[in-house]
């Protein structure tokens, strides 16, 4: 079975382990590279998506969301984790109602269960369907 972007292999369970090295190959072999671009093209709560220099500037949430996702979350508790994220962690006063945040949550959402073309399945892909694959 292919690997969607956001099925990497292991199981779903939040409490369940998942090989290192598996989800490290599926984490370097795109899904880091896409995960930053649906966030840096359709997020960007500070407006830094033009400068080169800032391309790893939303980086340090990016695991905290594919934990999220693997763990099951819904499409609101992905806009909540990005009102979070604006609000406490950027400290931003952003409207919690603005629509766009639910876009992105959307996209970040479709983005996990889609399957990539960048990607390729590993070795080990067909012993592995991925979370609730």
């Amino acid at each position: 079975m292919r690997w969607g972007r956001g099925s990497y292999p292991g199981p779903v369970h939040p409490a369940a382990p998942v090989d290192p090295l598996l989800f490290a190959a599926w984490w370097r072999g795109g899904a880091e590279a896409e995960l930053r671009d649906v966030l840096m093209r359709s997020w960007d709560p500070i407006g830094v998506a033009g400068d080169p220099a800032a391309a790893d500037e939303y980086d340090p949430y990016l695991l905290g969301l594919v934990g999220l996702l693997r763990a099951g979350a819904s499409v609101a508790d992905v806009a909540s984790r990005l009102l979070e994220i604006e609000r406490s962690e950027m400290g931003l006063s952003t409207d919690p109602a603005d629509p766009r945040r639910s876009a992105v949550a959307h996209r970040v959402h479709a983005w996990h269960a889609a399957p990539s073309p960048r990607r390729a399945a590993g070795p080990d892909a067909a012993r592995c369907d991925g979370p609730g694959r």
